[in-house]
C-alpha cells in the first residue's frame, strides 16, 4: 500500500484521541501496514475523532451520548 500523494482516514474513539501513548501505538501500527515503518512521508494521514449525536425527535435538540 505504498505510494505518494495518498489520504489515510482514521476515525478514533474519544478514549484514545486524548492518551498519547495509544495515538503512538496506533501511529506505529499504521506506518508499519504502509510499509513504511520509519515515517510516513508521501501520506496525508487524518485522524478524526469520534462524536455521535443523537436528535430528540419531540425537541429536535441534539445529545451527545455518554
Amino acid at each position: 500500500m505504498g505510494g505518494s500523494g495518498h489520504t489515510i482516514t482514521v476515525t478514533i474513539p474519544r478514549s484514545v484521541g486524548f492518551d498519547l501513548k495509544k495515538i503512538q501505538k496506533i501511529q506505529a501500527d499504521l506506518v508499519a501496514r504502509l510499509g513504511h515503518a520509519g515515517c510516513y512521508s508521501g501520506f496525508d494521514i487524518l485522524f478524526r475523532q469520534e462524536q455521535e449525536f443523537v436528535v430528540n425527535p419531540e425537541s429536535l435538540e441534539f445529545h451527545v451520548p455518554g
